[in-house]
């Protein structure tokens, strides 16, 4: 198995040790990092909307503590 931190790291010497066993894998190296980065943005939306999420929760519990009409964030 291949780490995911060296094949970030050192691409083409990971597609040159590959070739030697089979010459259609160095191309499933770049699909594996293109995969890698789109993960990793994706997580990285994720993020941001649970702390979106936390945030709102937050004002919703500030507003019924008050007293106030908190539909209207309960909604958004």
């Amino acid at each position: 198995m291949l780490d995911l931190k060296r094949l970030r790291a050192e691409p083409d010497s990971v597609k040159a040790a590959l070739a030697k066993r089979d010459a259609e894998l160095p191309p499933s190296v770049d699909r594996v990092l293109a995969l890698d980065e789109e993960r990793r943005e994706i997580l990285g939306r994720v993020n941001d909307l649970k702390a979106r999420r936390n945030a709102a929760s937050k004002e919703i519990g500030a507003v019924k503590r008050a007293g106030g009409d908190a539909d209207a964030l309960i909604a958004e």
